[in-house]
Protein backbone atom coordinates (compact mmCIF):
# COMPACT_ATOMS: atom_id res chain seq x y z
CA UNK A 1 0.00 0.00 0.00
CA UNK A 2 1.02 3.20 -0.89
CA UNK A 3 2.16 5.54 2.04
CA UNK A 4 2.70 9.38 2.22
CA UNK A 5 5.67 10.80 3.26
CA UNK A 6 6.56 13.91 4.79
CA UNK A 7 9.50 16.37 5.28
CA UNK A 8 10.07 20.08 5.83
CA UNK A 9 11.85 20.93 3.68
CA UNK A 10 12.01 24.39 1.75
CA UNK A 11 14.32 25.15 -1.49
CA UNK A 12 14.15 26.82 -4.36
CA UNK A 13 14.12 25.07 -8.43
CA UNK A 14 17.25 26.00 -10.49
CA UNK A 15 15.98 26.39 -13.68
CA UNK A 16 12.53 27.57 -14.79
CA UNK A 17 9.43 24.59 -15.19
CA UNK A 18 6.99 24.65 -17.71
CA UNK A 19 3.34 23.54 -17.04
CA UNK A 20 4.16 19.98 -18.46
CA UNK A 21 7.45 18.97 -17.65
CA UNK A 22 7.46 15.74 -15.17
CA UNK A 23 10.85 16.41 -13.66
CA UNK A 24 12.05 19.60 -11.63
CA UNK A 25 15.56 20.13 -10.22
CA UNK A 26 16.45 21.81 -7.49
CA UNK A 27 19.29 24.16 -6.66
CA UNK A 28 22.48 22.30 -5.53
CA UNK A 29 22.24 20.32 -2.58
CA UNK A 30 19.11 20.69 -2.27
CA UNK A 31 17.20 17.33 -2.83
CA UNK A 32 18.44 15.87 0.46
CA UNK A 33 15.71 18.00 2.28
CA UNK A 34 12.94 16.00 0.67
CA UNK A 35 12.39 12.28 1.15
CA UNK A 36 13.06 9.75 -1.85
CA UNK A 37 10.22 7.35 -2.43
CA UNK A 38 10.10 4.04 -3.67
CA UNK A 39 7.56 1.69 -3.98
CA UNK A 40 4.54 3.64 -5.05
CA UNK A 41 5.08 5.78 -1.80
CA UNK A 42 5.00 9.69 -2.18
CA UNK A 43 5.70 13.12 -0.68
CA UNK A 44 3.18 16.42 -1.47
CA UNK A 45 5.37 18.99 -1.68
CA UNK A 46 4.40 22.67 -3.25
CA UNK A 47 5.61 25.47 -5.33
CA UNK A 48 4.41 28.86 -4.83
CA UNK A 49 5.17 32.46 -5.91
CA UNK A 50 3.57 35.39 -4.53
CA UNK A 51 0.75 34.76 -6.84
CA UNK A 52 0.42 30.84 -7.30
CA UNK A 53 0.65 27.65 -5.84
CA UNK A 54 0.45 24.10 -7.15
CA UNK A 55 1.11 20.99 -5.35
CA UNK A 56 2.68 18.03 -6.69
CA UNK A 57 3.36 14.36 -6.15
CA UNK A 58 6.76 13.51 -5.69
CA UNK A 59 7.17 9.95 -7.06
CA UNK A 60 10.97 9.45 -6.75
CA UNK A 61 14.00 11.81 -6.47
CA UNK A 62 17.85 11.29 -7.77
CA UNK A 63 19.89 13.50 -5.81
CA UNK A 64 18.61 17.32 -6.77
CA UNK A 65 16.13 15.78 -9.30
CA UNK A 66 12.47 15.18 -8.52
CA UNK A 67 9.86 13.15 -10.47
CA UNK A 68 6.65 14.50 -10.25
CA UNK A 69 3.02 14.03 -10.84
CA UNK A 70 1.38 17.95 -11.57
CA UNK A 71 -1.65 19.76 -10.20
CA UNK A 72 -2.51 18.23 -7.10
CA UNK A 73 -5.04 18.78 -4.72
CA UNK A 74 -7.36 20.49 -6.69
CA UNK A 75 -4.45 22.81 -7.43
CA UNK A 76 -3.48 24.01 -11.59
CA UNK A 77 -0.98 22.83 -13.79
CA UNK A 78 1.63 26.64 -13.84
CA UNK A 79 4.60 27.45 -15.59
CA UNK A 80 7.42 28.77 -12.80
CA UNK A 81 10.78 30.60 -13.34
CA UNK A 82 13.89 29.03 -11.51
CA UNK A 83 14.74 29.87 -7.77
CA UNK A 84 10.64 29.61 -7.19
CA UNK A 85 10.18 28.38 -3.65
CA UNK A 86 9.38 24.50 -3.35
CA UNK A 87 8.79 23.31 0.22
CA UNK A 88 7.04 20.16 1.83
CA UNK A 89 4.73 20.22 4.82
CA UNK A 90 2.39 18.49 6.70
CA UNK A 91 -1.29 17.82 6.35
CA UNK A 92 -3.54 18.30 8.83
CA UNK A 93 -4.28 14.77 8.65
CA UNK A 94 -0.94 13.90 9.87
CA UNK A 95 -1.08 16.71 12.21
CA UNK A 96 -3.79 14.90 13.74
CA UNK A 97 -2.08 11.26 13.28
CA UNK A 98 1.56 13.15 15.08
CA UNK A 99 -1.05 14.00 18.12
CA UNK A 100 -2.25 10.92 18.77
CA UNK A 101 1.44 9.51 18.74
CA UNK A 102 2.66 11.65 21.00
CA UNK A 103 -0.46 11.37 23.29
CA UNK A 104 0.04 7.85 23.49
CA UNK A 105 3.60 8.02 24.64
CA UNK A 106 1.55 9.28 28.35
CA UNK A 107 0.57 5.42 27.86
CA UNK A 108 3.48 3.61 26.80
CA UNK A 109 6.82 2.58 28.72
CA UNK A 110 8.70 2.35 25.39
CA UNK A 111 8.63 4.65 22.22
CA UNK A 112 5.78 4.15 20.25
CA UNK A 113 5.56 3.15 16.95
CA UNK A 114 3.21 3.85 14.23
CA UNK A 115 1.49 0.87 12.16
CA UNK A 116 4.39 -1.60 13.86
CA UNK A 117 3.26 -3.91 16.73
CA UNK A 118 5.47 -5.96 18.84
CA UNK A 119 4.59 -9.14 20.26
CA UNK A 120 7.64 -9.70 22.42
CA UNK A 121 6.48 -10.68 25.83
CA UNK A 122 7.95 -8.00 28.36
CA UNK A 123 7.06 -6.37 31.57
CA UNK A 124 6.58 -3.02 29.22
CA UNK A 125 3.57 -1.45 27.95
CA UNK A 126 3.74 -1.25 24.60
CA UNK A 127 1.69 1.19 22.38
CA UNK A 128 0.92 1.43 18.49
CA UNK A 129 -1.01 3.82 16.27
CA UNK A 130 -2.51 2.99 12.96
CA UNK A 131 -4.69 4.64 10.71
CA UNK A 132 -6.91 4.24 7.83
CA UNK A 133 -7.85 5.49 4.12
CA UNK A 134 -9.64 8.91 4.34
CA UNK A 135 -13.75 8.74 3.39
CA UNK A 136 -14.94 11.79 1.88
CA UNK A 137 -17.96 12.80 4.00
CA UNK A 138 -19.44 16.46 2.79
CA UNK A 139 -18.54 19.58 1.37
CA UNK A 140 -19.32 22.81 3.13
CA UNK A 141 -18.78 26.08 0.98
CA UNK A 142 -15.05 26.30 0.71
CA UNK A 143 -14.35 23.47 3.25
CA UNK A 144 -14.17 19.82 2.60
CA UNK A 145 -14.52 16.89 5.33
CA UNK A 146 -13.22 13.75 5.83
CA UNK A 147 -12.99 10.86 8.44
CA UNK A 148 -10.83 7.96 8.84
CA UNK A 149 -10.28 5.43 11.22
CA UNK A 150 -7.69 5.38 13.90
CA UNK A 151 -6.73 2.52 15.98
CA UNK A 152 -5.02 2.30 19.41
CA UNK A 153 -3.23 -0.88 20.55
CA UNK A 154 -1.91 -1.84 23.76
CA UNK A 155 0.02 -4.97 24.05
CA UNK A 156 1.06 -5.76 27.94
CA UNK A 157 1.83 -8.41 30.61
CA UNK A 158 -0.85 -8.50 33.04
CA UNK A 159 -2.41 -10.32 36.30
CA UNK A 160 -5.57 -9.52 37.19
CA UNK A 161 -6.15 -9.62 33.69
CA UNK A 162 -10.07 -8.06 33.01
CA UNK A 163 -9.25 -5.35 35.71
CA UNK A 164 -5.87 -4.30 34.54
CA UNK A 165 -7.09 -4.30 30.94
CA UNK A 166 -10.36 -2.27 32.06
CA UNK A 167 -8.27 0.50 33.54
CA UNK A 168 -5.85 0.40 30.16
CA UNK A 169 -9.07 0.92 28.45
CA UNK A 170 -10.54 3.78 30.19
CA UNK A 171 -7.17 5.66 30.46
CA UNK A 172 -6.72 5.44 26.45
CA UNK A 173 -10.02 6.78 26.18
CA UNK A 174 -9.50 9.35 28.46
CA UNK A 175 -6.69 10.71 26.63
CA UNK A 176 -8.20 10.34 23.04
CA UNK A 177 -10.90 11.84 24.03
CA UNK A 178 -10.05 14.89 25.31
CA UNK A 179 -9.71 17.67 22.45
CA UNK A 180 -7.16 19.85 24.60
CA UNK A 181 -4.22 17.95 23.31
CA UNK A 182 -4.87 19.26 19.52
CA UNK A 183 -7.72 20.99 17.76
CA UNK A 184 -7.03 19.55 14.43
CA UNK A 185 -10.33 17.59 14.21
CA UNK A 186 -13.92 18.51 15.01
CA UNK A 187 -14.87 15.10 16.24
CA UNK A 188 -13.16 12.17 18.11
CA UNK A 189 -15.72 9.21 18.05
CA UNK A 190 -14.87 5.49 20.09
CA UNK A 191 -16.06 3.22 17.34
CA UNK A 192 -14.90 -0.06 19.04
CA UNK A 193 -12.98 -1.49 22.40
CA UNK A 194 -11.28 -4.71 21.76
CA UNK A 195 -9.57 -6.79 24.45
CA UNK A 196 -8.10 -9.68 23.88
CA UNK A 197 -7.19 -11.86 26.86
CA UNK A 198 -4.30 -14.31 27.37
CA UNK A 199 -4.59 -17.75 26.54
CA UNK A 200 -2.97 -21.53 27.91
CA UNK A 201 -1.36 -19.72 30.65
CA UNK A 202 0.28 -16.71 29.09
CA UNK A 203 0.19 -13.13 30.53
CA UNK A 204 0.45 -11.33 27.64
CA UNK A 205 -2.93 -9.01 26.90
CA UNK A 206 -3.76 -7.45 24.20
CA UNK A 207 -6.35 -4.09 23.96
CA UNK A 208 -7.42 -2.84 20.19
CA UNK A 209 -9.51 0.81 20.22
CA UNK A 210 -10.88 2.53 16.93
CA UNK A 211 -11.36 5.77 16.63
CA UNK A 212 -13.43 7.66 14.06
CA UNK A 213 -11.57 11.15 13.56
CA UNK A 214 -13.30 13.83 11.24
CA UNK A 215 -11.63 17.02 10.21
CA UNK A 216 -11.89 19.80 7.65
CA UNK A 217 -9.27 21.39 5.33
CA UNK A 218 -10.08 24.21 3.06
CA UNK A 219 -10.85 22.66 -0.03
CA UNK A 220 -8.27 21.53 -2.38
CA UNK A 221 -5.48 22.06 -0.07
CA UNK A 222 -4.68 19.20 2.77
CA UNK A 223 -2.62 21.68 4.79
CA UNK A 224 -5.09 24.42 6.09
CA UNK A 225 -7.49 24.06 8.36
CA UNK A 226 -10.89 25.39 8.33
Amino acid sequence: MAVELFSTGIATTKTDINDSVTTITLSSGMGALFTAPTGGDYELVTLESATAKEIVKITARSGDVLTVVRAQGGTLKAAWLALTKIYGHVTIREQIISAFCTQAQKLSTVPVLRAQRSAVESSARFVSVWDGGDAVTGNIYNAQRFSFPLSVECIVKTINHSIEINDIMGAIIVNFMDHGFTGKWLTVELATATPVYPQDGGNLSAINMIFDVTYETVRGDPYVQC
